[in-house]
């Protein structure tokens, strides 16, 4: 079976399952983020043993699971008095320094870093898919909820921001983009990908969201279009120096959840502090 089929099947599963978890939102969708963090976030650390940094995985990955679900507490079932977030970093922080000391792993600064750069890395920023699945934005002075076509809309916009960079890069790509980082993407590639991108964002917001203007479907489509490119080149900029093409072979035909994902690492954070400023 060769690398397009797999893709293909693959593609015909997962769409459809994230898109209807998405669709549920709520506890659902919450998982579904926690779970691809997780596995991501162990291959973001499995990249870290080529350079001889040893993350704490175990504990890495079961405070950014804690992390998360702690958030999507926080979002879910604001009623219930939950912990300060910043007493449980602290904690993990104090957790995180005593486990090292005993250890007994070679570059300890490494190990701690490369543990704490994770959680920073993927954690934090998957999180925010799960707050801009529960955003509003005010209506004629009455809050409408408009997370499921936000994180819709952006899918859409990485995917064919994606597959527009590959397709006219494939056919015309002579330029290259950053050689040292990617040495298959090209200028025109990037272009392309960012025009395709930029114009479904905004023809998808105006569409779908009757409470966008053009100028914020506009700047929209241009984070989601930038930060999806450079966030695919960040994690090839961490692959290159492990020196591995892909992060893992868990998704057939896709490489890792850490390469299906990255542009979103960027993405997701972007969009949500630009729709938090200007729907204040």
């Amino acid at each position: 079976m060769n690398n397009l089929i797999k893709r293909i099947l693959v593609g015909l599963i997962g769409i459809p399952l994230i898109l209807g978890l998405l669709w549920l939102g709520g506890w659902w969708f919450s998982a579904l983020v926690v779970v691809i963090s997780a596995l991501a976030l162990h291959e973001f650390f499995v990249l870290g043993d080529a350079k001889h940094a040893y993350a704490n995985r175990l504990l890495g990955i079961g405070f950014g699971v804690a992390l998360q679900a702690h958030i999507a507490a926080l979002l879910l079932a604001p009623d219930i008095v939950w912990q300060p977030t910043e007493v449980v970093c602290i904690g993990f922080m104090v957790v995180l320094l005593i486990v090292e000391l005993f250890r007994n792993r070679e570059n300890p600064v490494l190990n701690v870093a490369a543990t704490v750069l994770g959680i920073l890395y993927v954690s934090v920023p998957m999180t925010t898919l799960i707050a801009l699945r529960q955003m509003s934005v005010n209506v004629d002075g009455s809050a409408m909820p408009v997370g499921w076509t936000l994180v819709l809309v952006m899918f859409i916009g990485i995917w064919v921001c994606d597959s527009a960079a590959y397709f006219v890069g494939m056919r015309f790509g002579k330029h290259k983009l950053f050689p040292r980082v990617s040495p298959g993407k090209s200028w025109e590639g990037a272009i392309a990908g960012f025009i395709v991108s930029c114009t479904t964002v905004v023809g998808l917001m105006l569409w779908l969201m009757p409470w966008a203007t053009a100028l914020s479907a506009l700047g929209a489509g241009v984070i989601i279009a930038t930060t999806g490119q450079l966030g695919d080149l960040v994690e090839s900029l961490f692959k290159r120096d492990a020196g591995v093409k892909d992060s893992s072979a868990l998704i057939p035909g896709h490489g890792g959840f850490l390469d299906r994902f990255d542009s979103i690492i960027l993405a997701a954070p972007a969009l949500y502090v630009y729709l938090t400023i200007i729907t204040q």
